[in-house]
């Protein structure tokens, strides 16, 4: 498998990738490559699609997302169509780059988002203000005359 920072690989995860023969001189027509191990690796420029910037744009539009994207909405971004398979590759490529962050890349059912690790929600609940609410003394005397009622 190429080391190579500028390579992405995808793996085969969730059944995404076709199956074929592993070889590393296995060149296909659409850019991609099977290593000895049966990875996956697309050429930075797979039938005129920059993947790194696919990439770079996908994890834009997720960080910034207030709610999950599904990926046909993500597709959308794209000018022509990616397709959901390249789709779905792109972002499983991306949530393994960033396995080993505080952020990972979830897929949820109503779509994929980025979100702080489980195990660090300990440290950024301290940054929660944790006041009291101060109601007001027309609040006060509103809620007294219900619970009186």
């Amino acid at each position: 498998m190429s080391d190579s920072p500028n390579t992405p690989t995808l793996e085969d995860e969730e059944g995404l990738l076709p199956s074929s023969p592993s070889s590393s001189e296995n060149n296909s027509s659409d850019g991609k490559a099977l290593e000895a191990d049966g990875d996956v690796v697309l050429s930075d420029d797979l039938a005129g699609i920059d993947v790194h910037q696919a990439k770079r744009v996908l994890e834009a539009a997720l960080l910034s997302a207030t709610e999950p994207l599904p990926a046909v909405e993500l597709r959308r971004m794209f000018q022509p169509d990616l397709g959901a398979e390249l789709m779905n590759r792109l972002l499983v490529d991306l949530q393994q780059d960033w396995q080993d962050q505080a952020v990972q890349l979830l897929r949820l059912a109503s779509g994929w988002r980025f979100q702080t690790r489980p195990d660090l929600q300990v440290y950024l609940e301290r940054l929660r203000d944790t006041r009291p609410p101060r109601y007001s003394r027309a609040v006060l005397e509103t809620l007294a005359i219900i619970v009186y009622r």
